[in-house]
């Protein structure tokens, strides 16, 4: 089934309201693994080996309603089950999944919810392994101003830098900063200051042009930080912000150290000047099956 069909049959579930299709939600099971799961041999051959400080999980959201204070938000327009159907039902599918209850998002507790179950399940590994916890920027136009009215959620820098703080044993954190900023240097130096692992971008929903000269300041910051930048590729479907129709959401490879990212510009961005990029293909569609340089 094409994900665009995926995400109607969401709305329509989104109407009906989830209750009404049993299998199909998440029913938040124990954390840790039943006995015979976790002592099964698939299991153990998956583990074995691995040095438990060296597994890190890259990417694992952060989210929040905006309960527990101004560090997190959410569009509005996602509450709104009869005005936005489709996104209505995307939040309540994510919701469910994240194991966050009606009763918890009623009582103005869905952030600390969402807190609990993570940290529920990062106890289930191992124990010097550590989560990375993704922070998400607003979108912003051309013109550096901040457009709530075009992003989907926001968690700022400082509550997944606080988040590490409070749980250094569980998790480490990855900033996002929109480059359009006026102050995306300065706040990438603030997140390298407060321990970020890496720089987080979903373009399309966060209305950016990678390939944009606008870009290139923060990308020689980033260079000179040696911070990895995590950047989604192809058309975004899994989150709706700005949706932006720019080079960002086609794919094309010019990148020299991981994976590809649709550019307008990928001879013009900073690759003799180092740095690390990772392409991060969940939720997305690309209109090619293959990359190539150039």
């Amino acid at each position: 089934m094409r994900r665009r069909r995926f995400l109607a049959a969401l709305g329509g579930l989104g109407l009906a309201g989830c209750q009404a299709w049993p299998g199909l939600l998440n029913p938040c099971r124990p954390a840790r693994l039943p006995a015979e799961l976790a002592d099964h041999e698939l299991t153990r051959q998956a583990f074995a080996g691995l040095r438990p400080d060296y597994l890190w999980d890259g990417h694992v959201h952060l989210l929040g309603v905006g309960d527990s204070g101004p560090e997190t938000w959410i569009n509005p327009a996602l509450l709104r089950k009869l005005a936005h159907p489709v996104q209505h039902a995307q939040f309540r599918f994510y919701l469910n999944a994240s194991c966050v209850t009606r009763e918890q998002l009623k009582q103005g507790r869905a952030d600390q919810g969402f807190l609990e179950r993570l940290l529920a399940l990062k106890q289930a590994f191992p124990a010097a392994s550590r989560f990375m916890l993704l922070a998400f920027d607003y979108s912003y136009d051309e013109s550096g101003r901040r457009r709530p009215d075009l992003s989907a959620f926001y968690v700022s820098n400082d509550y997944a830098a606080r988040l590490h703080r409070a749980h250094p044993e569980h998790f480490e954190w990855v900033a996002s900063i929109h480059p359009y900023r006026e102050d995306a240097v300065e706040a990438l130096q603030r997140a390298v200051r407060d321990g970020a692992r890496a720089v987080k971008w979903l373009p399309p929903a966060m209305g950016m042009d990678p390939g944009d000269k606008l870009c290139d300041p923060f990308y020689e910051a980033l260079a000179r930080a040696d911070l990895p930048l995590l950047i989604h590729a192809g058309a975004e479907h899994a989150v709706r912000g700005s949706d932006s129709k720019t080079s960002a959401t086609r794919c094309c490879c010019a990148v020299p150290w991981s994976m590809a990212y649709g550019l307008s510009r990928p001879t013009a961005l900073p690759w003799g000047r180092g740095g690390t990029w990772i392409k991060a293909p969940r939720g997305l569609l690309s209109t090619t099956s293959a990359c190539s340089n150039g």
